[in-house]
């Protein structure tokens, strides 16, 4: 998605997800932060395509999103921020668990 341009470990992305996801078809995920940026992707690691959703931040956005997605099974989620000023900030959560997956057809 990005190449490969190595991404900067940032506490300036908070994701809000749960720590047990009961339905795996409808894992609510809340992403904010106060950086200034172009884009916003969320992925995960346990579907076969990673790439979740990829938000254009407009001028003078704020980003603070909240969808729900599908994951097949535990894992960790990623947020990659593409700051105005080029470079790449990553956020990693802890593992999730799913107890229930949600891509099972």
């Amino acid at each position: 998605l990005y190449g490969d341009v190595k991404p900067i470990e940032s506490d300036k992305i908070k994701i809000k997800n749960p720590k047990v996801a009961s339905n795996g078809g409808a894992v609510p995920v809340g992403i904010k932060s106060d950086i200034d940026a172009k884009s916003v992707s969320l992925l995960q690691e346990v579907n076969p395509e990673s790439a979740v959703a990829t938000w254009t931040v407009p001028e003078g956005g704020i980003i603070d999103y909240s969808t729900k997605i599908k994951m097949k099974a535990s894992g960790t989620l990623t947020v990659v921020v593409e700051g105005k000023d080029g470079k790449l900030y990553i956020k990693t959560t802890d593992k999730m668990e799913v107890a229930l997956g949600g891509c099972e057809g």
